[in-house]
């Protein structure tokens, strides 16, 4: 019984030491998460490893303290996008570690993160600002798509050079007119887009100036005046048409007529 015991207890050092060498490569290092308009990519520096054939291959984990799950494996690239593989609740630790065949390193950790509460969200696409008369139309799409239930925008809007910047009441989510404007003024608009964990970044201003009332209804009756006078041409033109369609059928279509030098030969061969 006892040398059985010593064999077994003189076997748990070796034991030790094996599991030990299989963790002999270095860790990532410089381990980070690049969140933008809620697309997440863990990123690191790669593993440099001298005399060995086999490439050096990487395994990326979410740390949920409940368990863990494999967010990529095997790959040879120095990032992993993890966006479609958590929910924007979790809050979690990212970790990888490097490994050449049963070779690995030590997990390499970030700290705890939380996608809804630590992305970073940019500016509105598309926003477009029209002029009509003494009124602004604004229109925008979200900075990313399927957006967050909580995201909610706030506009302003100012008078080109001044400081004081005009908050816009929320209404319809990516649409809003400005109304009772002045004439002939230009107007800046700026949208940003936050949540109630994160402030978003705010758009580039758009400015445009604004018509005259007064212009846009002589632009109208201009416009209306040039339609009813094409529209006249064109009833003119086709009564006359009308009018003179035979003279026209006879100078597009005219009779046949048989050229002289035929009509001679003709008349030759009948008297023969």
């Amino acid at each position: 019984m006892w040398p059985l015991l010593l064999a077994l207890t003189s076997l748990m050092p070796i034991t030790y030491c094996d599991s030990t060498a299989m963790r002999d490569l270095p860790a990532p290092a410089n381990v980070r998460i690049d969140s933008y308009n809620m697309k997440h990519i863990l990123r690191w520096d790669p593993v440099e490893v001298s005399e060995e054939r086999l490439p050096v291959t990487y395994r990326v984990e979410c740390d949920l303290s409940i368990r863990n799950l494999p967010m990529c494996e095997n790959i040879t690239e120095t990032q992993c996008d993890f966006t479609d593989k958590i929910q924007p609740f979790w809050r979690a630790v990212y970790t990888v570690r490097a490994e050449v065949g049963e070779r690995t390193s030590a997990w390499a950790k970030t700290g705890h993160f939380q996608a809804n509460k630590d992305t970073k969200i940019g500016p509105v696409k598309s926003l477009v600002v029209e002029s009509h008369e003494n009124t602004v139309k604004v229109d925008f799409s979200p900075p990313f798509s399927p957006i967050l239930k909580n995201v909610r925008y706030t506009s302003y809007y100012w008078k080109e050079g001044a400081e004081d910047k005009i908050k816009v009441p929320s209404r319809v989510p990516t649409h809003f007119v400005l109304e009772d404007l002045e004439e002939l003024t230009v107007y800046c608009v700026q949208v940003k887009a936050s949540t109630d964990f994160i402030e978003g970044q705010a758009s580039d201003p758009k400015c445009v100036k604004t018509m005259s009332r007064d212009y846009s209804e002589k632009q109208l009756a201009v416009t209306v005046a040039c339609v009813i006078f094409v529209c006249g041409i064109a009833l003119a033109a086709g009564f006359v048409v009308y009018r003179n369609r035979s003279l026209l059928k006879r100078l597009l279509y005219p009779p046949f007529r048989m050229p002289n030098h035929i009509q001679e030969v003709s008349a030759t061969s009948a008297e023969a």
